[in-house]
């Protein structure tokens, strides 16, 4: 399975991130070893939500998509430490949400 539909399907299996709604800045549950985020950088260009990382097919954008989107100057490393802290979210959210079924 390509990493950057993994997102769009365990979204609509468990509707965790509905719609793409959910914060990625100073929030415990987005970290990266256990430190929130927060790049002003990319909260500046208008980088907020999860939405705002995905196509609008629900697929994460890729480095380059991204990079023409937000007009962002970054390395491929920095974005990539982003979508696999949306990821390990998700992963977690989702074993939560099975387990407590």
């Amino acid at each position: 399975m390509e990493t950057s539909s993994v997102f769009s399907r365990s979204q609509e299996a468990t509707n965790i991130f509905p719609n793409g709604e959910f914060i990625l800045w100073k929030n415990k549950s987005t970290t990266i070893d256990n430190a929130s985020l927060f790049w002003k950088s990319w909260f500046e260009r208008g980088v907020v939500i999860v939405k705002d990382v995905l196509s609008p097919e629900g697929n994460f954008l890729t480095y380059e998509e991204f990079r023409n989107k937000f007009n962002i100057t970054t390395n491929h490393l920095h974005y990539f430490q982003l979508i696999s802290a949306i990821l390990s979210d998700l992963k977690r959210r989702t074993y939560v949400l099975r387990t407590s079924l």
